[in-house]
């Protein structure tokens, strides 16, 4: 009898045994089954890695292609101002051109004696109307000039600087300064205008000298003083207080506030355009 209950007891623990081992086995299957699952369902996978990569790629190209767009159109609006005819150099160093023309009119309707380019002509005689209104007698002396007109004048102040006891070559240089040699003037561009010394220390209905209200109002119809104090080296030319010429508005506005000579502004310009270049290939190299 006792025999038989042990075989008993035998029975049951290794059943017990069994199904512990049982439950253990699917315990372990269920416990890291579950984990691979949450593992993949709610971590990012390689695919989405790669998703998100491909987003912030697509991102970058396009805020780089918006700045070159930009770069490229401010450069372009740069290229436009230099191009600009009104902005044209005219020195010993720097002649104009043999076949240069220009479209003329005529700054008065009586006898037609002094002329400009056109738009140039048109803001002058906006700016002669105001300042005769403010009580300038504003007389334009010197307007356009032809190349025989121009070496007539060059000829006859080598020849003045000779008689003071000059040499021919010192002469010509000199004259070079004051006047300009043949297709160095301004005054042959059709946009430059001297204006009566005489008149300079005139005062108006304000108390301004006529030579301080050139200087305070010529901007804004678009004209500069070309070769003020301080700047002959650079400019080619003597000091000239009553010469002006036409560059146009805006440039004439950034030319005032920065005191900048044409060269200067031009010399800007350039600048501007080779820093963007550099930076478009720059944006271009990423």
């Amino acid at each position: 009898m006792d025999e038989q209950k042990n075989n008993e007891r035998r029975v049951a623990l290794v059943g017990l045994s069994l199904l512990a081992a049982l439950s253990l086995a699917v315990f372990g299957i269920l416990f890291f089954g579950a984990g691979d699952f949450l593992t993949h369902s709610n971590g990012p996978s390689d695919t989405d890695h790669q998703i998100g990569n491909t987003d912030t790629d697509d991102a970058d190209d396009l805020e780089r292609a918006r700045l070159i767009a930009e770069a490229r159109e401010k450069m372009n609006n740069f290229r436009t101002k230099l191009d600009s005819p009104y902005l044209i150099v005219v020195s010993e160093s720097s002649p104009l051109p043999e076949e240069y023309t220009v479209e003329l009119a005529s700054l008065t309707d009586k006898d037609g004696k002094n002329k400009m380019e056109t738009v140039a002509a048109s803001q002058m005689k906006l700016f002669l109307q105001a300042a005769r209104s403010a009580g300038y007698k504003a007389t334009v002396s010197v307007s356009y000039r032809d190349s025989a007109a121009q070496k007539k004048l060059f000829d006859s102040t080598v020849q003045d600087y000779m008689n003071g006891g000059y040499t021919l070559e010192t002469a010509r240089s000199l004259a070079a300064m004051k006047v300009g040699s043949v297709n160095c003037s301004e005054h042959q561009t059709g946009y430059a205008v001297d204006f009566a010394s005489k008149e300079m220390s005139s005062v108006g209905n304000d108390g301004r000298t006529f030579e301080k209200y050139l200087t305070d109002s010529m901007a804004q119809y678009g004209f500069i003083l070309s070769y003020p104090a301080g700047a002959e080296a650079q400019t080619g030319h003597d000091a000239n207080t009553v010469h002006y010429r036409y560059v146009g508005v805006d440039a004439a506005a950034a030319m005032s506030e920065n005191h900048w000579t044409l060269v200067q502004y031009r010399d800007y310009l350039n600048t501007q355009i080779d820093y963007l270049s550099q930076y478009i290939q720059s944006l271009e190299s990423k």
